[in-house]
């Protein structure tokens, strides 16, 4: 037999390689010499990103008096997996073809018909995880996950994938690894390339739209987060497969939109209602947190997500809307109030409108920090805060617009007086999956002027009689 290996993160000369061979018995040995020692910052990737380490495989051994290529490229890493899905669904589920059936009724278009299959997939499949030997990567019969309503990301790809053939849509069985792992399938291909199984459907324009049914909420259209970004193997047929790149989502399609309407309450104090709509990942996340709370729980989650100013913030009422409408905006209808927040001297009034204060102490200590700093998707935050002029009161310090843009983050505040109402009007994006510490000083910079930004207040003077 043969065996081959390859190495990652290791620095150039550290580590040294030898071979030897003892009668029967061949021993590979690598040895690391003074290696540094393992970094460890917060928000920091899995640490196969940074820490060295080698990966062997079996490249090749005799079977059956005769050399057999086993591993090394990517179509011998596919002869193995081909055989893992060669035997399923020899035979069709009546049943499940019914539901099929029933899913296509009054469906206009192909997109529609995947739709109606995704999202049938996803609310009627529980998740379940299973690594029992082979059995961690042999799918079940899609019959099989349908009559039990539950599976792994490999049953509910293989089900979402029979029942797109059953409604005479193209669509591929897809491994994939997520972005626990580094690698790519031109570098390493092996089964430890990859962790995930997914579901890829080509549309008639040759699109790909990826299909991870585990992810309970994500909407058609958008891969899962945890996979943006990473190559997919698509099983084309018995002998064909290819490697496609999974898109990462712009920060225009994860959007955060707070529109509210504040006036001051007593002396100190805030009183607040508006509406806060989550889209993208956003929604899939919050979602997530909102999933089969009872009303207690609830009422302490929608807290800690509007909460605002400083801890003496309290919501007062809220609902909230499309939690379980994937293609809708997630909308949160709220009135709150906030005390102890309001400065006054004399007959000065001082307020601070940017309730929110993300990343406004965000700076990366580039002496300590040596790991990239990882984050799940690109984002965009739009708020809207129209400010109630008190009676007898006029604008003493209206705070500068500002606007700074960069690669990696970017904002922009504006103020305006429209009529007896100050209205703010913010924008904060984060645009960068993978932080590298050569990028470590241009995030510095924008977040030392957007916390500058904050700390400008509007202040207001009483008339004069």
């Amino acid at each position: 037999m043969k065996i081959s290996a390859k190495l990652f993160q290791v620095p150039t000369g550290k580590v040294s390689f030898s071979k030897q061979e003892k009668g029967s018995t061949v021993i590979y040995r690598w040895v690391a010499d003074n290696l540094p020692a393992v970094p460890r910052d917060e928000n920091a990737p899995e640490s196969d990103y940074y820490v060295p380490h080698v990966v062997y495989y079996l490249e090749e051994a005799v079977i059956g008096g005769q050399p057999r290529k086993l591993l090394g490229g990517i179509s011998e890493l596919y002869t193995l997996y081909s055989g893992f899905i060669a035997n399923l669904d020899k035979k069709e589920d009546p049943a499940l073809h019914r539901v099929v059936d029933s899913l296509m009724v009054g469906a206009k278009t192909e997109q529609e018909r995947v739709q109606r299959v995704y999202y049938w997939v996803q609310d009627h499949v529980r998740y379940i995880a299973f690594e029992n030997g082979l059995r961690g990567f042999i799918p079940n019969d899609a019959g099989q996950v349908y009559a039990k309503r539950y599976g792994d990301c490999k049953d509910m790809a293989n089900l979402t994938h029979q029942m797109l053939r059953l409604a005479g849509v193209k669509s591929y069985l897809t491994w994939i690894g997520t972005r626990d792992l580094p690698y790519h399938y031109a570098e390493l291909a092996t089964p430890g390339v990859d962790n995930h199984m997914i579901t890829a459907y080509e549309s008639k324009s040759g699109e790909y739209v990826f299909l991870d049914a585990t992810s309970k909420y994500t909407p058609f259209g958008m891969p899962s987060w945890m996979i943006q970004g990473k190559d997919a193997l698509l099983s084309l047929d018995a002998k064909n497969c290819k490697v496609v790149s999974v898109p990462v989502m712009p920060k225009e399609r994860n959007v955060v939109v707070d529109v509210s309407q504040v006036a001051l309450d007593g002396t100190t104090g805030l009183r607040g209602s508006g509406q806060l709509a989550l889209d993208g990942y956003p929604k899939v996340r919050q979602s997530y947190a909102l999933d089969g709370l009872d009303k207690t729980q609830e009422s302490k989650t929608i807290k800690n997500l509007l909460e605002r100013g400083n801890n003496k913030f309290f919501v007062d009422t809220y609902s909230v809307q499309n939690l379980d409408a994937r293609d809708k905006s997630l909308t949160i209808d709220y009135e709150y109030r906030l005390q102890d927040y309001v400065q006054r001297l004399d007959d000065e009034i001082y307020v601070n409108l940017n309730l929110d204060q993300s990343y406004g102490t965000d700076r990366i200590d580039v002496a300590k920090r040596r790991l990239s700093r990882f984050s799940d998707y690109n984002h965009t935050t739009r708020t809207r805060t129209e400010f109630e002029i008190p009676a007898g009161y006029d604008i003493e310090h209206l705070p500068e617009n500002v606007q700074t843009q960069d690669a990696v983050l970017g904002f922009s505040i504006r103020y305006e007086r429209q009529g007896n109402k100050i209205v703010q009007e913010k924008e904060l994006y984060m645009d960068c999956l993978l932080l590298e510490p050569a990028q470590f000083a241009q995030w510095n910079t924008v977040v030392d002027k957007l916390g500058a930004a904050y700390r400008d207040v509007l202040i207001l003077k009483k008339k004069k009689a």
